[in-house]
């Protein structure tokens, strides 16, 4: 199996590994959480109440196997300081009732994973992507690929992910419009398996810029997918060649430059 994504322009290439411990992996794969008045099954957090009154009794939530609404998703996420959250794309459905939905969350991006239950929404695992210093004064994120697949051939779901946004300027320039690739494993929680910046150019004046094109295949016959990114970085005239691969780690189910 191959896929590909294809960007264009990146003076920095990001390669991350984020591997997330799970203490509710169980309910997770099982299809069913237990959360108390309004609680978030992701922290474990409870809506606290009067303390003079009786405790009410857990809730048994049964996915629907439907996919929340968006305004079920907003009264579930509510505000913090003030920030309302944003959307971002459509829902994507992973498994056993469960959506992959995308939020800002200033000065995040926050992938979730919801489901629904008598008209409620609720957020079940989440994960923030590791998108530095993202700027919502300029442009809003943009969702440019979602898809849904068993990347590295484990037989376990992983979602193909390819956002657009702007960042804050730098100390020692200006802000810069980014495309960056994500590969999202998904059982039994979102984490972040694989991530690099696929394209990046000044928002004003010179800058360096990139071009790479990130393809996925067995590059070491292990039977499991690799990541091959090669493009060329640029500053004015002057071009580099760059050329990486990925390769999968079956340990920590993510991908890595081989040392």
């Amino acid at each position: 199996m191959t896929a590909s994504w294809m960007m264009s322009a990146v003076p920095v290439l990001i390669a991350m590994v984020i591997v997330a411990g799970c203490k509710d992996c169980e309910k997770a794969r099982a299809g069913r959480s237990v959360v108390a008045r309004g609680g978030d099954a992701s922290t474990g957090s409870e809506i606290v109440e009067d303390t003079d009154t009786e405790p009410a009794e857990e809730t048994l939530w049964v996915r629907s196997g439907k996919p929340p609404t968006d305004q079920m998703i907003m009264d579930a996420v509510g505000t913090r300081e003030g920030l309302a959250p944003t959307l971002l794309g459509e829902g994507t459905p992973v498994s056993d009732g469960l959506f992959m939905r995308l939020i800002v969350q200033p000065p995040f991006v926050v992938a979730m994973l919801v489901s629904e239950h008598e008209g409620k929404a609720q957020i079940e695992s989440r994960v923030k992507l590791p998108i530095d210093t993202l700027n919502l004064d300029t442009n809003a994120p943009v969702v440019m690929a979602q898809e849904v697949l068993d990347v590295d051939s484990d037989d376990e779901l992983e979602v193909s992910l390819a956002l657009v946004f702007d960042t804050h300027p730098q100390a020692s320039g200006t802000g810069s419009h980014r495309e960056q690739a994500f590969i999202l494993d998904m059982d039994p929680v979102p984490r972040v398996a694989f991530t690099t910046i696929t394209h990046t150019e000044p928002l004003s004046g010179a800058g360096a810029m990139t071009d790479l094109v990130t393809k996925i295949a067995d590059a070491d016959g292990d039977g499991h997918a690799d990541i091959h990114v090669s493009g060329k970085q640029c500053i004015g005239k002057a071009c580099t060649p760059m050329d990486m691969t990925y390769f999968y780690n079956d340990a920590s189910d993510s991908w890595a430059e081989k040392q």
